[in-house]
């Protein structure tokens, strides 16, 4: 990876706060429940608190047994601009217009109807794609009874790697997602996400691959954490993405070589961002505020009361719940994840904890 030296004092002003702990709050009505799921994985190594372990090397090829049976439909999309809904299978590249998802919630049960908290029933594995620089989290079985594996492209935060988020990762593949994250801690770019995006949509069509036939190349995520937050932003405006998940972005220095100034109105994807209220390294007034005023697309925004800056780390904290849902609902259409955000129902917008806002443009 390249590095520009220019930034390296200005990565120096925010390093020791990434290096902190969870800072996980104890008002979470989403915080995650322990299962034995993560069992049976291979290829990376534990989560790290400070965000500083490394993942270990794995192979992105090996699968191995499934629990949870799975049938339904293939990908397809929506055309509305906060709706769900929409049928139909693809598996070539490209994201719609709208971001209702493909209907595929019925492949993969929720573990717990309502409850995005609870583990899916699929069992998860891991490899690191060194050719790319990118870890790949995924169910142990691709593709049951036809069905068709949405996808999230992650960007780390500063000094964070893709073992820094094991849990939530692993939560995110009970769940039917293939989760594609960055190697690298400086993803501001959204320069290498992108490089996993091209991997894992080439994978679909390369004879002899795992992942060949089974991925949802027209419902994809960008999503990412603080410097990663805003590479998502930057990797979002790829036309290849369905929605924009970004958690707790920092952008009033520019890391990893982006340009922060012109993420927000660059935007064409429903956008979804979490803040804490207690965080002091990408305070929402600063960070995450400006991106609401200005980015051009439909936005819920949702801050959680007492977060820190790293409430993500490790099983997601307070956050997991609702990017669970948002997943399912933007990338699979289900109805009771579109629940959580469409109005009038809204229940993210009463639940304990939680301060909503939505721009003009939601509906």
């Amino acid at each position: 990876m390249k590095i520009d030296f220019r930034l390296v004092s200005l990565v120096g002003l925010v390093l020791a706060a990434h290096c902190g702990g969870s800072g996980t709050s104890s008002n979470q009505p989403f915080a995650m429940k322990p299962t034995g799921s993560s069992s049976g994985l291979s290829g990376s190594s534990g989560g790290s608190s400070s965000g500083q372990a490394s993942s270990s090397s794995g192979s992105s090829s090996g699968v191995s047994s499934s629990s949870g049976g799975q049938s339904g439909s293939s990908g397809g999309s929506s055309s509305g601009p906060s709706g769900d809904g929409g049928g139909g299978g693809s598996s070539e590249g490209g994201s719609s217009d709208g971001d209702g998802g493909a209907g595929s919630y019925s492949c993969f049960p929720a573990g717990s109807g309502t409850d995005f908290t609870s583990d899916g029933p699929l069992m998860a594995m891991s490899g690191d794609v060194t050719s790319v620089s990118c870890t790949i989290i995924r169910p142990t079985t691709l593709g049951s009874n036809g069905c068709l594996n949405p996808v999230i492209v992650w960007g780390n935060g500063t000094t964070n790697t893709p073992s820094s988020y094991t849990a939530l990762f692993n939560h995110f593949a009970t769940h039917g997602f293939i989760v594609a994250a960055a190697d690298t801690s400086n993803a501001g770019s959204g320069m290498e996400m992108l490089a996993c995006l091209k991997y894992i949509i080439d994978q679909n069509t390369a004879s002899g691959s795992p992942y060949m036939g089974h991925v949802d190349v027209n419902h994809i995520a960008s999503s990412g954490y603080s410097q990663g937050g805003a590479g998502c932003l930057a990797a979002g405006e790829d036309p290849r993405f369905t929605t924009v998940l970004a958690v707790s972005p920092y952008v009033v220095i520019a890391l990893g070589s982006y340009d922060p100034s012109k993420y927000a109105a660059a935007q064409t994807h429903p956008l979804f961002m979490i803040s804490g209220s207690a965080d002091t390294v990408a305070t929402p007034n600063n960070n995450q505020q400006p991106i609401y005023d200005t980015a051009p697309v439909p936005i819920f925004w949702g801050t959680h009361t007492g977060s820190t800056h790293f409430e993500v780390l490790g099983s997601g904290g307070a956050y997991a719940g609702p990017m669970t849902a948002w997943f399912r609902w933007k990338l699979m259409g289900d109805p009771a994840a579109r629940d959580w955000f469409e109005k009038p129902a809204c229940k993210l917008c009463s639940a304990s904890g939680w301060m909503v806002q939505t721009n003009s443009m939601w509906h």
